[in-house]
């Protein structure tokens, strides 16, 4: 803040929160108000809440920004060495930075930051009195004050820099990046005499680009040089400063995380234009090599800093760059660095300060919805745009008055911006291609999300005014459409076809629109049956036949329709374009169109799709058609008769189910279980759960999902109705390509359950994802428990020699891929449908390859993955994560090493297919074979342990059942209405272990008979009557009614990861063990503990509870609230607190629940 405020540089606004107090109204104000937060607004209301004082920006964010926000960085700085250096602020965000101070055990250091702070502030408002923020930019000075002496004497005038309008430039040029870089270049080359160029050597994200054209491996060259280092301090020699050393680690570590980080090159060179004098010396050329590196990910960061040791590595930056020092003329791909020793850099011994970013939902809406929307937009055109931007809305956790506030704003913003795009597209036709065309009747550049504010604001006019909207005539409906089906219009030429087609695909309210009739698929077909996605309208000219109709015509004969439109032989007659065959032929094949056997064929003239029937209204701003319900006031009444006619017949179909359905599928590898799992999948078996379950909300705000007392585990006939189709695809008996199978079939059954029996790598991850969103599913990844799917990083050397080595990471254990290899092998000669058992030759080397398919991928980066690829499809989510079924593989969280000689054949049999995915093993296929043999008897010896790691396949089969119940459930919650596509299924707020309060208060009573404390806590706390007891009253002393054991908290966690952890244990029952009660005048509680596994034959590994006091809070006095039972163990320590130890430990039965918000 110092730094740019000495020299007139951009900086956020600065609040300082010393006392807990104004830190809790902090959090407290950014809960109320993140949903509506503007630029003034922020500021007002930060001014009002700070117990420090602001420091101010120079550049205010409304005045110079508008008064959209990003958000408010938020950093808890301890009293330290840190605050005595003013450039601990860095300008991360675009937003305003608050810091939180320690307000016990002040130091001095402490009351020094302080004051450096009230420096910045009070400089910080006379910078703004010197230069306010209304004073005009220097170039407007320059330009309008030539008779100023002072400002001419001080002959910056004829600085090209200071009296350049930059966005003048840029608005000249949009579109155009290259124009306007070379417009800069200009500018600066005027100024100081000196020609820049910029070579860019290409982009690399971590991976070995060596060998390809214009690409550098960064990661590789940050290898060779801690190589070099590591082999010469050695030898006790420190050949590279420590500032390198540590920006060398920063590159290795995060490319070892194998996230989303690019490395750009780029090699600059500043060459004199003339014989320009730098203080009586000439100015000679120079060159610099520069690698930028932009962390593309939020979640690269809490990796990062995992990772790094805060006492001696570098912090890490979204975007910085450093300067790459080469010796003499070296070439860059093969660098000898400077060996420079400059002084040590010495780091402090404090650890980063905490950061929390907080955004604000205005900001979120433009940038991720409006913005990163429109390629969903481009894909998926407007229905597919809506349901992305309400998983948006819901993945972000937004109140249902948010959601139903903004999902006009993105249904209007949808069909505008779709307008758009179609007219870049349509422009481009027509111009060859050219960039920089603008937009019919508007000084506009092309909508691309380079320049979609432009656009942006207009539209925001056009809304605010009531001009664009749900309301209005250039509102396009998103209702479900009254039409259902397909039209084919039929007519002598395709500009006329087209026409007609437009107009009828309006008049029905939106459809669909094909050009392409023979490429119409039963896809399409389904599609068009569904009201949501509102029919299909395609055009065709007579000679284009109804051959490839004809198929369709005997699957939804009632749901196509044909309308010829000018095609009777009067108007063929009186053509004079055409031969007479020609004319002959057309009669002919109309007489075909005329007998296919679809629902209707209907002739019209073309008078009634005449272009002149369809006219503008003049009260909307731009071109904008009328409202296709006011074609019944043109002069004809045949084509508003028509619309009826098939809007009639179209009801007469059958009621189409749109409830959303799930699509299951399996990212793991042959040997995993999935077929297991799958065949225990059916109507019966979901119907025999849902008996064995109680699956319903309770009053309390509790998910019961949990068994039912004396349910049948094996026998009785079922009293649920499962009345969703089941659908089980085994890959391997399928003849046909199989994910267009799952597609049609998905589209063919919305509402179904669809469980794809394939092994699913990511290469087709994006594809489940689109036949999710067309289909309207849930994106179900079924994944094996944190054991199995547990990152696995390998070093293989990269060269010849062995010097050089490369970093390979992989989503799944070493443990998982040898028990799956055991699995394969298992299974007898000849019987897997797949071809691959014992029998086959190269067994063990498939599982290999399966393996090294998800070569790149983390186990978190796995999850991250399929979670983007949902969201960006537009696929239903039900809350506001990706829905994972997480299935129990191992016995344990942490499964045994593997023995040495199975690792180490393990090992190199990945590195061995690595290198035959690459190309670099031709003669791989001996090696493999011997590696084969190996793993063979390395399986067989060592089988007995390898069995003995796993659960059994029915606890597998069991967990499988229970999420599937619970995914289907959630399904059934699902509010299709179309006002609101937000599931009504609240998110956690606590996953708990609940028991029976009565039981409680008897293990209380038994212990008072032994320790008289207890009994004269017992006599004060009164007479425990649960019947009486209002388990929300906080004001008067009581017992607390629902009983439990608190494992996680939503503020501690996410809804994913709780999910994720304790998704297969709902319902599940367990035994706490009670081991002593602590309590004073405010607070009482019994501390247990936690087993490790369920009870019941299919016992399941329990996660640690994440508070560090696991306890059951008993009682409450007047005013206090149950959470400060989590400080019973340290008042105990302070001797504010009694703790009475139990020598006869007491079991209490328990069930692990779900505890919904309401």
């Amino acid at each position: 803040a110092r730094m740019a405020q000495k020299f007139r540089l951009p900086h956020n606004d600065y609040w300082t929160f010393r006392t807990e107090t104004s830190a809790k109204s902090l959090f407290e104000w950014y809960d109320r108000e993140r949903e509506v937060a503007l630029a003034k607004g922020v500021c007002k209301d930060m001014d009002n809440i700070t117990d420090g004082r602001r420091v101010r920006s120079l550049y205010p964010h409304s005045d110079f920004q508008g008064e959209i926000v990003e958000g408010i960085v938020v950093r808890y700085v301890p009293y330290s060495k840190q605050f005595q250096n003013a450039t601990a602020f860095n300008n991360t965000s675009d937003g305003a930075d608050v810091v939180m101070e320690e307000a016990e055990g002040v130091a001095n250091d402490h009351v020094n930051a302080g004051q450096v702070m009230d420096q910045l502030a009070i400089e910080s408002e006379r910078i703004l009195d010197l230069v306010p923020p209304e004073r005009p930019p220097s170039f407007v000075i320059f330009s309008s004050a030539k008779k100023d002496e002072e400002i001419n004497s001080l002959d910056h005038s004829k600085n090209a820099v200071l009296t350049t309008d930059v966005r003048e430039l840029y608005s000249k040029n949009t579109g155009n990046d290259e124009v306007i870089e070379n417009a800069l270049r200009s500018v600066l080359t005027e100024t100081d005499g000196q020609r820049r160029t910029i070579h860019r050597l290409g982009k690399s994200k971590g991976q070995d680009t060596r060998g390809k054209k214009n690409a550098v491996d960064v990661p590789g060259l940050v290898n060779e040089l801690l190589l070099a280092n590591s082999n010469e301090s050695a030898n006790g020699q420190i050949i590279f400063d420590t500032e390198t050393i540590r920006i060398a680690n920063l590159i290795q570590t995060l490319h070892s995380m194998n996230r989303s980080i690019e490395f750009k090159l780029l090699k600059e060179e500043m060459i004199p234009t003339a014989a320009k004098k730098n203080g009586g010396k000439k100015v000679s050329n120079t060159t610099r090599w520069l690698c930028i590196i932009h962390v593309m990910r939020d979640s690269v960061f809490p990796q990062y800093m995992k990772k790094m040791d805060v006492k001696k590595d570098m912090m890490l930056y979204r975007g910085f760059c450093v300067q790459m020092m080469l010796n003499g003329d070296e070439d860059i791909e093969s660098p000898e660095y400077c060996r420079d020793t400059t002084t040590d850099t010495t780091v402090g011994d404090d650890g980063p300060p905490l950061m929390l970013k907080m955004k604000f939902l205005p900001y979120m809406v433009r940038t991720f919805g409006c913005r990163n929307g429109l390629k969903i937009l481009e894909q998926k055109g407007v229905l597919g745009f809506e349901q992305y931007a309400t998983n948006l809305l819901m993945k972000w956790d937004m109140s249902s008055t948010a959601i139903n506030t903004w999902r006009p704003f993105f249904s209007s913003w949808g069909s505008y911006a779709n307008e758009m795009l179609q007219q870049n597209g349509n422009q481009r036709r027509k111009e060859g291609g050219g960039k920089g065309i603008m937009t019919k009747n508007e000084d506009l550049p092309p909508l691309t999300a380079q320049n979609y504010l432009h656009h942006l604001e207009r539209f925001n006019k056009l809304f605010e005014e009531g001009k664009i909207g749900s309301n209005n005539c250039n509102a396009q409906s998103k209702n479900p459409c009254d039409f259902r089906g397909a039209v084919i219009v039929v007519s002598l030429n395709k500009e006329d076809a087209s026409v007609a087609a437009d107009l009828l695909s309006a008049s029905l309210g939106g459809c669909r629109r094909s050009s392409n009739v023979n490429g119409i698929s039963e896809d399409d077909m389904h599609l068009a049956m569904s009201p949501v996605d509102g029919g299909l309208v395609v055009d065709a000219v007579v000679e284009d036949g109804f051959g490839a109709l004809r198929k369709h015509c005997k699957k939804f004969e009632d749901a196509i329709h044909v309308v010829l439109v000018g095609c009777d032989d009067e108007v063929i007659d009186a053509s004079i374009d055409i031969s007479m065959r020609d004319k002959k032929k057309q009669k002919g094949m109309l007489k075909g169109w005329r007998k296919c056997k679809c629902k209707t064929v209907v002739d019209m003239p073309q008078s009634c799709f005449s272009t002149a029937s369809v006219g503008k209204d003049e009260s909307c701003d731009g071109d904008v058609d009328k409202d296709p319900s006011s074609l019944s006031e043109s002069g004809s009444e045949e084509l508003p008769a028509l619309v009826k006619k098939l809007i009639t017949l179209s009801g007469s179909l059958p009621k189409a189910d749109e409830r959303p359905g799930a699509l299951l599928f399996f990212p793991g590898i042959p040997g995993s279980g999935k077929s297991t799992l799958c065949g225990a999948v059916s109507t019966e078996s979901l119907c025999a759960k849902l008996d064995q379950m109680d699956a319903h909300m309770n009053d309390d705000g509790k998910i019961s999902l949990s068994k039912k007392e004396g349910a049948n585990e094996k026998t009785g006939e079922s009293n649920s109705n499962f009345d969703r189709p089941v659908i089980v695809r085994v890959g391997d008996a399928v003849k046909e390509k199989y994910w267009p199978l799952v597609k049609r079939e998905r589209l063919e059954h919305k509402p179904s359950l669809y469980v794809a029996d394939k092994n699913s790598t990511p290469t087709v991850w994006n594809t489940i994802a689109e036949v999710c969103a067309e289909s309207r599913g849930v994106f179900a990844p079924v994944l094996p428990d944190s054991a199995a799917l547990s990152t696995t990083t390998l070093m293989f050397a990269a060269s010849a020699d062995g010097s050089y080595k490369r970093e390979y990471v992989f989503p799944f254990s070493l443990q998982y891929l040898a028990v799956c290899l055991s699995r394969v092998l298992q299974r007898p000669q000849k019987s897997h449908r797949g071809k691959l058992d014992a029998a086959t030759d190269n067994a063990c080397m498939i599982v290999v390859k399966f393996f090294c398919l998800y070569k790149g991928l983390t186990a978190d980066r796995v999850k991250e993955t399929c979670e983007d690829m949902a969201n960006e499809a537009g696929t239903v989510q039900i809350g506001s994560d990706t829905f994972f079924i997480t299935v129990p593989f191992f016995v344990d969280n942490s499964p045994r090493d593997l023995p040495k000689d199975l690792h180490d054949a393990l090992v190199d049999a990945i590195q061995l297919q690595c290198k035959v995915d690459s190309g670099g093993q031709a003669d791989g296929a001996p090696i493999m074979s011997e590696i084969e043999t190996r793993l063979r008897s390395l399986i067989t010896s060592h089988l007995d342990m390898l069995q003995a790691l796993t659960v059994s396949k029915e606890a597998s089969c069991e967990s499988f059942l229970s999420q599937i119940v619970s995914l289907t459930n959630s399904l059934d919650s699902y509010d299709i209405s179309g006002e609101s596509k937000v599931a009504s299924l609240p998110k956690i707020k606590i996953v708990s272990i609940d028991v029976n309060a009565t039981d409680v208060h008897h293990t209380l009573k038994d212990a008072a008979a032994s320790d008289s404390s207890i009994a004269e806590f017992l006599d004060k706390g009164g007479k425990f009557d649960p019947s009486s007891i209002d388990a929300d009253e906080k004001k008067t002393a009581r017992y607390i009614k629902d009983t439990h054991v608190t494992m996680v908290h939503c503020s501690r966690s996410s809804q994913h990861e709780m999910r994720q952890r304790f998704g297969s244990l709902e319902g599940s029952e367990l035994d706490v063990v009670v081991n002593g009660f602590l309590f004073n005048d405010e607070i009482a509680a019994l501390s247990v503990e936690i087993p490790g596994k369920t009870l019941g034959n299919q016992s399941l590994d329990v996660p640690p509870s994440e508070n560090e006091f696991a306890h059951i809070t008993v009682w409450c006095g007047d005013g206090v609230e149950a959470v400060k039972s989590n400080s019973l163990p340290s008042m105990v320590e302070k001797g504010l607190a009694k703790k009475v130890n139990f020598q006869n430990r007491v079991s209490l039965h328990g069930v692990l629940r779900f505890w919904l918000t309401e």
